[in-house]
């Protein structure tokens, strides 16, 4: 049996109920404090500025020894005592999504990887 079009058409709308009314909105109990963030301990002075000697430019090419030169410095900052151990690991990564987003893409990317 072939289907036409007449046969997919709505034949009425029955009527729509009639919208009852909103009851009032209740007044808020009790919040609960908000737990205290925990702060970065200090910031010491920067000392040996500009002695990355071989790194001039942040491209891919030159990508992975720069996140091998932030690993080793968060290590000696963390042993210093510079940066607390506890925050280590959330510097070095901060450090590491900074140079990720500047990275500027010189060609030397191969297959778009």
């Amino acid at each position: 049996m072939t289907k036409k079009p007449e046969d997919k058409k709505v034949g009425t709308v029955g009527k729509a109920p009639r919208a009852k009314g909103v009851s009032e909105t209740q007044a808020v109990g009790e919040v609960d404090g908000v737990e205290k963030t925990s702060s970065v301990g200090g910031v010491k002075g920067v000392s040996g500025v500009g002695k990355t000697g071989s790194v001039s430019a942040l491209s891919f090419a030159n990508r992975d020894k720069l996140m091998n030169l932030v690993a080793e410095e968060a290590e000696r900052l963390s042993k210093t005592g510079a940066i607390p151990k506890s925050q280590k690991a959330i510097v070095e990564r901060a450090v590491k999504m900074v140079i990720d987003a500047a990275l500027i893409d010189d060609g030397s990317k191969k297959d778009g990887k």
